[in-house]
């Protein structure tokens, strides 16, 4: 009976770990939501943003001689949710504008969201963080803005629980 049941708990072990491999190789197979080569950005001048954070509303700072607004929805992020993001320029043109989310202490894969130009002039997508197992999390945000000659890039960190 004793073997039984450890079989069993083999058996169903083995399942969800290919379970979980098999949906990794899927998602290789996935088109691509929007991600940009990093190429296409240049003269990058890159800006710390510690004053904030944009997971709890809206951040606003000074840049060169304009201002970048911007959020990732007024809720805590949970991984594995859809939440939105939503950038404003004011005195600043883009060409492109894209959104990098890494692991700020492991390596959590590719995640760019491009954001898209709405009629009012703000930018607008939607960002997906995948699951970490320790459950906390330290993220790291980067969003590109790709000017005519050079490209600034905002660097925030926040925490999903």
């Amino acid at each position: 009976m004793q073997f039984k049941r450890y079989w069993v708990r083999g058996a169903v072990l083995l399942a969800l770990v290919l379970f979980l491999a098999s949906l990794g190789l899927v998602r290789q197979w996935l088109p691509s939501s929007g991600a940009l080569d990093i190429d296409q950005f240049k003269n990058i001048q890159y800006l710390k943003v510690t004053e904030c954070t944009p997971e709890r509303g809206q951040c606003s700072l000074p840049v060169d001689a304009g201002n970048v607004s911007f959020s990732f929805g007024d809720e805590p992020i949970h991984p594995a949710r859809a939440f939105p993001i939503r950038l404003q320029l004011h005195g600043i043109e883009a060409e492109r504008v894209r959104v990098d989310f890494e692991g700020a202490d492991m390596y959590m894969g590719l995640n760019q969201t491009k954001l898209t130009r709405m009629a009012d002039g703000s930018y607008q997508g939607e960002g997906y963080l995948p699951v970490c197992i320790t459950g906390r999390m330290l993220w790291k945000a980067t969003i590109f803005i790709g000017r005519e000659s050079d490209t600034l890039a905002l660097v925030s960190e926040f925490v999903t629980e």
